[in-house]
């Protein structure tokens, strides 16, 4: 849901190349379209990466924030959990 009533819907796209998110959280989507990433009427930040084994990032929520994690490909540890990306049929 946008933000506010009686938003005029868009469609945005653009391409963020792989070297922009390896070994780091790039910005790929936020409420202004900041550094950037495309435009959403919604109060979020989508942070897009690319990690080596060994590689780590760490994001630090601000007050009253949450977060989502989805894992493409491969597994991580997010705060001592083991996470790991599992495709069903079909995906």
């Amino acid at each position: 849901m946008p933000e506010a009533n009686g938003l005029e819907p868009s469609y945005e796209q653009t391409f963020f190349a792989p070297e922009a998110k390896k070994g780091k959280l790039k910005l790929v989507a936020s409420r202004g379209g900041a550094d950037g990433s495309v435009k959403i009427n919604q109060d979020v930040a989508v942070y897009s990466s690319i990690l080596a084994n060994g590689e780590a990032v760490s994001h630090q929520l601000k007050e009253n924030r949450h977060a989502w994690l989805q894992v493409f490909k491969g597994s991580l540890d997010l705060n001592g959990q083991n996470l790991k990306a599992e495709r069903r049929s079909g995906d």
